[in-house]
């Protein structure tokens, strides 16, 4: 078994959940922005291009979608847990 493979088997349960949770929403958030950027939507890449703070644009929308979206899939990871 690999090294990373035992320390993640050794996390209790409920955080493993939250991170593997955690990361789908990112991972979603960030598709979803870079989709918002790709298709235009509402002139937003155009005015990304024209402003002289790209990186900062991007990493504000990006981050934002990706704590958006991870915090959600985390909170309705919670919520769907069974009843003991």
């Amino acid at each position: 078994m690999a090294p990373l493979q035992r320390k993640i088997e050794t996390f209790p349960k409920l955080l493993r959940l939250l991170a593997i949770n955690a990361a789908g929403g990112v991972m979603i958030g960030c598709s979803a922005a870079g989709g918002l950027l790709l298709t235009d939507a509402g002139g937003l890449a155009t005015l990304f291009g024209e402003t002289d703070s790209y990186f900062t644009a991007s990493a504000l929308l990006f981050g934002g979608f990706a704590l958006t979206f991870g915090s959600l899939a985390m909170a309705s990871a919670i919520m769907l847990l069974p009843r003991k």
